[in-house]
């Protein structure tokens, strides 16, 4: 099950109070921010900053326009500078543990965000983004915790449920992920990847696959460029014996992303099926080539060599086969093997 991995980087344009009589630098960096000319406002800020060494609202602006151009070392310097200059501003240190977190220092970006929610324990945005920090260091219980706080304070936010169901999945609480991403769905009609899991739950839990191509249906309609989900009903279009239909999925997953090696070994099956097996041993060879370890794979293809006459290429197969773990090959091996040496005894 795939996981959209979503970091909303919190950019925070504050204004202030324009002086008619001399020239205003800081409103008119937003206003550059603001027509995305952010090069430009940088130097306006920069010259506010020279103006008044202590404007903390121009540092925070300043950084957040670096972060932007993902520039987020020098966003860092900017907020660390805000922060000496009031520490008491929750949203500062969130934004120094968004940086950190675009850095992949997620540690640093876990001890930034519990220091923004002492100082606000409802800024839900915050137990958002500390939650991803702590999946990625491994914290799963502990992220699963945070988003739950995130959902106490904003029961509206999809993002939110969808990540927690894509935790729980991965912690065996099927029926949880299932019942969020129907709220992620009921809150977003129009959210794909929510359909695309669901879809997938709905095979595990239900053993539904009418349902469950439904949510594919949709997931596909919404976004086109779900590769998954072409591979996840060409299965279902495979098992239903509708060959063509599941060749023309796994066809647009390559399309979409030619390193997708379940898309080569479900259309390497189908082209079995459909006796086209030069076409099959090819799509098996592919799927080894991207999963070297792929059992089945090998396993499938030896069968396919077997049947077409080459015993050596089935041997070697089944051999590989076998000592990846598929123990079924084994047997098929020595079949062959007794086959061969009565064949030469004669």
């Amino acid at each position: 099950m795939r996981k959209i991995t979503i970091i909303i980087t919190l950019i925070f344009l504050f204004t202030g109070v324009a002086c008619k009589k001399k020239v205003d630098y800081f409103n008119k960096a937003n206003t550059e921010v603001n027509k995305g000319n952010y090069e430009k406002a940088i130097e306006y800020y920069t010259q506010a900053l020279t103006k008044n060494p202590k404007d903390t609202l121009a540092y925070l602006n300043r950084g957040s326009v670096y972060a932007k151009m993902n520039n987020f070392n020098g966003a860092i310097t900017d907020y660390m500078m805000a922060l000496q200059l009031d520490s008491t501003n929750f949203n500062t240190w969130s934004l120094i543990a968004d940086a950190k977190y675009q850095l992949k220092d997620n540690v640093a970006a876990i001890n930034f965000y519990t220091v923004s929610l002492k100082l606000n324990p409802a800024n839900w945005q915050a137990y958002f983004n500390m939650a991803l920090a702590k999946e990625n260091s491994g914290q799963k219980l502990a992220a699963l915790f945070d988003y739950d706080r995130c959902i106490i304070y904003n029961n509206k936010y999809t993002l939110a449920y969808y990540n927690r169901g894509i935790l729980k999945y991965s912690l065996g609480d099927f029926q949880g992920a299932y019942n969020d991403f129907n709220t992620s769905i009921t809150l977003d009609q129009k959210f794909g990847e929510a359909y695309f899991n669901r879809g997938n739950l709905q095979i595990q839990l239900h053993s539904n696959e009418n349902a469950a191509l439904q949510d594919y249906n949709l997931a596909l309609q919404l976004n086109p460029q779900l590769a998954p989900a072409y591979i996840n009903r060409a299965n279902i279009y495979f098992t239903a014996k509708e060959f063509r239909k599941a060749i023309d999925d796994y066809n647009l997953a390559i399309q979409l992303d030619s390193t997708t090696m379940l898309a080569y070994y479900g259309r390497g099956l189908t082209k079995y099926y459909l006796k086209d097996y030069a076409g099959a041993i090819a799509d098996l060879d592919k799927t080894n080539l991207l999963d070297p370890q792929m059992a089945k794979a090998y396993f499938f293809k030896a069968c396919l060599k077997k049947d077409q006459g080459d015993m050596a290429g089935a041997m070697a197969d089944f051999s590989t086969s076998g000592q990846l773990g598929y123990m079924a090959a084994f047997d098929s091996l020595q079949k062959i093997t007794l086959l061969e040496q009565n064949k030469n005894s004669k």
